[in-house]
């Protein structure tokens, strides 16, 4: 990422002040905003994914201490968030 913002400034940079200059400039900087978004988003969803990984671990560790009748509940519903996080970061990377 820091490339694409060294890249956009150092285009910013070599432009001169012309007002096609300008627009390229302004449509640079709108690419970088929107960029910026998406990685936000990913990063986000990304989280989520690790998040509902890490829960699904620790509900089945509980397999070797509690009564897996106990456990099978939780375990499937974490399994099922981890699916759904891994579809939502699949979706955020394919826009």
């Amino acid at each position: 990422m820091k490339t694409v913002m060294l890249s956009a400034l150092l285009l910013l940079t070599a432009c001169g002040n012309s007002e096609s200059d300008k627009s390229e400039i302004d449509q640079l900087r709108q690419e970088n905003a929107d960029l910026q978004a998406q990685l936000a988003t990913i990063r986000e969803k990304a989280h989520a994914l690790e998040t509902a990984s890490d829960n699904l671990q620790e509900q089945l560790e509980r397999f070797k201490t509690e009564d897996w009748r106990d456990v099978m509940p939780n375990a499937v519903e974490a399994g099922e968030d981890v699916e759904q996080a891994q579809k939502d970061l699949k979706e955020a990377t394919d826009e």
